[in-house]
């Protein structure tokens, strides 16, 4: 398999989000009846997401990008003649916050939808409420548990974290061909970095193979040292990194700061190409599996999207 680097900028994640929602509510707002959030010449659409918490780097361009997309659709007439309007709500990246935010949104600002509902833990911890309220979500976490069970009014954009784990395992195992190799996991103590975590766990299982080491690093952490030293005494085949933000960047510079020359396996935020940027030369040899394609790509999706 030629080794790749698949990487995806937040900006162009909301944008496909964005496309799907826009083409479904073209198709089922024709009709008068009174609906939450729409009246003759507007409709109402949320960001839920973290704007100055750990998952800031996120949350702030997507928000701009949700922006951005629709005041193009909108400067083209809107979605059945309504123009949309935006309301951005931060949850810190807390579940209190999510909750609290959830709130003004449905009861207060009265939206019809909410495109980016913040982490896997607050779209979890909503679940109910979405279910409740009946509001449709399109979440920008992709663990198994947004939609397995099947939820009415969840959706994801893509397949989840499990299968590029997945797919991160079965080229170690079958491409590389690597014998009863040692797999560590680099991941965040949170429902997002336990998701991947079991999926890893999973996948290793139908292998015979067990996690040959553990560490925890948050997302928001600066230095990954100790985890860095402690990977250099265990001494792994292969390093799985499933994490994202300030933590990935720390990461990749803390190996290369200290020669740590196990080969990196990202899973899909590994893949920004922004948090590639600022690695710099720390990221060389990284290869992860995204979803998502690159910004610079000819499809025509890519194209219209740079258009915008």
């Amino acid at each position: 398999m030629e080794r790749k680097l698949f990487m995806v900028g937040y900006k162009r994640l909301l944008m496909l989000i964005i496309l799907a929602f826009s083409l479904s509510v073209g198709e089922s707002l024709g009709y008068a009846e009174e609906v939450r959030g729409v009246t003759d010449d507007t409709i109402k659409i949320a960001v839920l997401g973290d704007q100055t918490g750990p998952a800031a780097s996120v949350g702030i361009p997507i928000a701009k990008a949700t922006r951005m997309y629709f005041r193009n659709i909108n400067d083209k007439g809107g979605i059945n003649g309504r123009k949309v309007t935006i309301v951005v709500e931060d949850d810190h990246y807390t579940i209190p916050g999510a909750l609290a935010a959830f709130k003004r949104l449905i009861f207060k600002d009265r939206v019809l939808s909410i495109l980016y509902c913040g982490g896997t833990g607050q779209t979890v911890t909503l679940m109910r409420h979405i279910e409740k309220e009946k509001v449709p979500i399109i979440t920008v976490s992709l663990a198994e548990t947004m939609t397995t069970p099947v939820k009415r009014y969840i959706f994801t954009p893509s397949s989840s974290y499990d299968d590029g784990l997945k797919i991160i395992i079965d080229y170690i195992i079958k491409d590389i061909k690597a014998k009863t190799p040692k797999i560590a996991i680099v991941y965040p103590d949170l429902e997002f970095g336990k998701a991947g975590l079991d999926a890893t766990e999973k996948y290793l299982q139908r292998y015979n193979l067990k996690l040959a080491d553990k560490e925890v690093l948050a997302l928001s952490a600066i230095d990954a040292t100790s985890q860095v030293l402690s990977l250099k005494r265990s001494k792994p085949d292969y390093i799985i990194l499933h994490n994202a933000a300030a933590a990935i960047i720390s990461f990749l510079k803390g190996a290369k700061r200290y020669g740590l020359k196990t080969p990196i396996y990202g899973s899909f935020y590994v893949s920004s190409e922004d948090t590639i940027s600022i690695a710099g030369s720390a990221s060389e040899g990284l290869i992860a599996a995204s979803p998502y394609g690159y910004w610079s790509d000819s499809t025509p999706g890519m194209i219209q999207m740079r258009k915008i």
